[in-house]
């Protein structure tokens, strides 16, 4: 059965720091200096701000199909955790509980993730569309260390075995913000090979 309740456990009471966006000066128009992600084992490609350190994936972030971490040192902004990972072998437990992958996902998800986050409670829930691939949106909060954080999830049907899972966490006071300013530009920048 698909167990997220790892997503991320090793992340999740973590947070860093993230710089201000940098202004192109690029005619009147604004824009956010980045730097490409490429997993071409995944078939996973984005750009995320320049601000954003690159965290090295421990043994156990490889063991559980972590392939980018992110987060900053500049004390002077929201602390933020950007995360990617991946999980296959989801075509047998669909076919055998005969339920969607992501709604078997989000099933799973809505049964561990209370235990897993203290004070777990669902924002909202929507399936979308990133470029030819349908996902699943689920924004929640919870406690982290006595302070309230939020957490975006994105659950993307990647190919009939695979989903990816893409997720941002920030202190609540500064989730939507770093939403604007972050993650969706990195969704925006998404492209995913169905290999």
């Amino acid at each position: 059965m698909v167990l997220v309740a790892l997503l991320f456990s090793a992340g999740a009471t973590l947070f860093f720091i993230l710089r201000p966006n940098k202004a192109s000066n690029n005619k009147s128009q604004q824009s956010t200096d980045t730097i490409n992600f490429n997993s071409s084992v995944q078939g996973i490609s984005f750009d995320y701000p320049l601000g954003l350190k690159q965290i090295p994936l421990s043994s156990d972030d490889l063991e559980d199909n972590f392939i980018f971490r992110a987060d900053n040192s500049d004390p002077k902004s929201a602390p933020v955790l950007i995360s990617v990972k991946y999980e296959d072998g989801l075509k047998v437990a669909a076919a055998v509980t005969k339920v969607n992958k992501l709604d078997l996902v989000l099933q799973n998800l809505r049964k561990n993730y209370p235990s897993r986050f203290p004070e777990f409670n669902e924002v909202s829930s929507q399936k979308i569309k990133i470029g030819e691939h349908i996902a699943q949106e689920i924004v929640f909060t919870y406690d982290s260390n006595n302070f309230a954080s939020k957490q975006k999830l994105l659950v993307v049907d990647k190919n009939d075995d695979q989903v990816v899972y893409i997720a941002m966490q920030a202190k609540v006071q500064d989730f939507d913000m770093l939403n604007n300013q972050i993650f969706l530009a990195i969704i925006g920048s998404l492209k995913i090979n169905s290999q």
